[in-house]
């Protein structure tokens, strides 16, 4: 390192030596996307989705006072491997995040006319007996 001395216009050679520990500053970086990602998924719901199952969608956070909190059922169509969801959505395909996506269960007085059947609507394809 170079340093000036206005006194005596004089350069001055300090060897400063400054070593990085890496491993120590990956670890300490690890550590702390570690307890960011369990802050993250503490209050998600844990569940596998497989195709065919049914989900309800979040809305947002931010809500007027009768709607509601989500949207749905709708069918998983594919579930991709990046935590992700194709779902059936009236007519369209949409893709999601599980992070906004909460299982849906039918409850008994419901009934199963069909295994594969979307509420609001959609067309069903496999008819049970």
């Amino acid at each position: 390192m170079l340093l000036w001395h206005k006194s005596c216009c004089e350069e001055i050679y300090i060897d400063l030596s400054f070593t990085t520990n890496f491993k120590e500053l990956l670890n300490k970086k690890q550590k702390a996307s570690d307890l960011n990602v369990d802050r993250e998924n503490h209050k998600r719901v844990k569940y596998d989705y497989k195709v065919n199952d049914l989900i309800l969608l979040d809305q947002g956070t931010v809500q007027r006072k009768l709607v509601p909190k989500r949207d749905g059922p709708y069918q998983i169509i594919r579930v991709y491997s990046n935590g992700t969801l194709q779902i059936r959505k009236g007519i369209y395909v949409q893709r999601v995040s599980i992070r906004k996506c909460v299982p849906y269960f039918k409850s008994p007085d419901e009934g199963s006319k069909c295994n594969d059947t979307v509420a609001m609507g959609t067309v069903a394809t496999n008819l049970v007996a």
